[in-house]
């Protein structure tokens, strides 16, 4: 587990830990996801992760992946 600098978030009992995602040992934890233009939640060299401080979510999105991947919905059925 790794201790946030500061708690903010949508928690029901504010916690003093924030868990990293929980993957197989497999999968590299560095990796990103193709929809965004960076990794979620990156480590600092002393293995604290930060909540990101930029507008809206705080991560970069990917909007050519989102638009190469889109798929089209029939909203009559």
């Amino acid at each position: 587990m790794v201790r946030p600098k500061q708690a903010l978030g949508a928690m029901g009992f504010p916690g003093g830990y924030v868990e990293r995602r929980v993957l197989h040992p497999l999968l590299d934890y560095e990796s990103r996801t193709p929809w965004l233009n960076e990794i979620i939640d990156p480590m600092d060299s002393e293995s604290y992760t930060h909540i990101p401080q930029k507008s809206s979510l705080g991560m970069e999105i990917n909007w050519g992946f989102i638009e190469e991947n889109r798929v089209e919905v029939d909203d009559e059925k």
